[in-house]
């Protein structure tokens, strides 16, 4: 737990232990919002730095929330094995498809994508569905601490395909 705890510390690079220097990585997402909003926006150029660490923290904090709750799933689905795994698939979509809008919504960044990046978003759909299913059938079929351990497989696979397909550089800290 502390070194995954401490992970999470290298990654987030909170500034009260790495000071600003933490926060000058080359995401352009922190600079500027013009990629996110409209032309007719006013604040299309708006610097965000001053809420970054206020931001970071939410974001932090959202990420450990959803850490213990997909703890508490993986023990769930553990226990419900007489239950066919599509129907837990399926309702952790129903679920998503209902609280998306709403989290949008209040977030204020509501964005639909262009129509050329649908192919990719329907490949990463049917990617994220064959992930499920197999999570969840391997859950049923073995203790949550393996399987869960699996899981962390994504965060490699992340890191691999946004070197490789996306040419963005990781952070030496991030990898650690």
């Amino acid at each position: 737990i502390i070194l995954s705890l401490a992970g999470v510390c290298c990654i987030a690079k909170p500034t009260f232990i790495f000071g600003d220097e933490g926060h000058d990585d080359t995401n352009s997402s922190r600079h500027h919002r013009s990629d996110r909003s409209s032309s007719s926006s006013s604040d299309a150029d708006v610097d965000v730095d001053g809420d970054a660490d206020a931001s970071t923290t939410f974001v932090v904090l959202i990420l450990l929330l959803g850490s213990w709750s997909a703890g508490w799933a993986y023990v769930i689905i553990r226990k419900i094995k007489q239950v066919h795994f599509l129907v837990s698939v399926n309702y952790f979509a129903a679920a998503g498809l209902i609280c998306t809008p709403f989290a949008s919504w209040y977030r204020g960044d509501t964005i639909f994508p262009p129509t050329s990046t649908f192919p990719m978003l329907g490949f990463c759909g049917i990617c994220g569905f064959g992930a499920q299913c197999f999570m969840t059938r391997g859950l049923q079929l073995e203790k949550a601490g393996p399987a869960s351990l699996i899981r962390n497989l994504d965060v490699v696979f992340a890191f691999v395909f946004q070197v490789s397909l996306l040419g963005d550089p990781a952070a030496p800290l991030s990898m650690m």
